[in-house]
């Protein structure tokens, strides 16, 4: 279960990437045009793309230390989901996953 939550865990981390750089798009194209708030939504993608890094290393830990894994790739999903709301809900629905199978795998023999 540790390596389905590696994969998923990094295809949540792209995923979240990707919603990070289109809230750093809109908050941009928000800035150039003079609207409200541009800076807040700016600021929240850069906060999801740190939520991301911090996704990618806890799938890149699930199967060496699947503890802190699973609560770097948990911290990740509520922080990105919090930062950017909907760009962030795919990336938010597979670490959750990727939390759970990380979690749950982590009394299983390593091979």
């Amino acid at each position: 279960m540790r390596i389905a939550g590696l994969i998923i865990g990094v295809l949540g981390s792209i995923a979240g990437f990707v919603g990070a750089i289109f809230a750093l798009i809109v908050g941009g194209i928000g800035g150039a045009l003079g609207a409200e708030d541009a800076g807040t939504v700016t600021s929240g993608g850069f906060v999801a793309l740190a939520a991301s890094i911090a996704g990618l290393v806890g799938a890149a830990l699930s199967m060496a230390k699947p503890k802190l894994a699973a609560g770097l790739m948990l911290v990740s999903a509520v922080v990105g989901f919090v930062a950017v709301y909907l760009a962030y809900i795919l990336a938010t629905i597979l670490l959750l996953i990727a939390t759970a199978l990380t979690f749950l795998g982590r009394g299983e023999k390593r091979s």
